[in-house]
């Protein structure tokens, strides 16, 4: 049976179709949608009542060390030292992966990355 240029060409058209089809199903279904703590963040009024538990903590030398890293913020540094502890001062420093490998210090000075900051904090605990 000879096929005449035509049926060549349907037949190229449907083999393309079909493969474009697929390929954008195949992208779609692979797409994966960031889903960062920001997102999830309550209000400012929950982050006040969960931090408020850490607000009777005493100062330590800690704590005032913290004070001045964390821009006075009272809240933050007694939260911070309640749920980490003495290490408090090192992990302020290191590279969170809940953070997106960022640094608690990179987010203090950004109200998104700051949401995601104390959003990770009031599931650490």
């Amino acid at each position: 049976m000879a096929y005449r240029n035509y049926d060549i060409y349907y037949m190229y058209g449907v083999v393309f179709c079909f493969f474009h089809t697929l390929g954008n199903f195949i992208f779609a279904y692979m797409e994966i949608e960031e889903h960062r703590l920001e997102q999830y963040y309550q209000s400012d009024d929950n982050w006040n009542c969960f931090s408020s538990f850490y607000a009777v903590i005493p100062d330590t030398k800690i704590t005032l060390q913290l004070l001045a890293i964390l821009n006075g913020d009272i809240l933050l540094t007694k939260t911070i030292e309640g749920i980490v502890g003495d290490s408090s001062l090192e992990w302020v420093q290191r590279k969170i992966p809940a953070l997106d490998n960022l640094t608690p210090l990179d987010c203090i000075n950004n109200p998104v990355l700051f949401n995601r900051l104390k959003e990770m904090l009031m599931r650490m605990n």
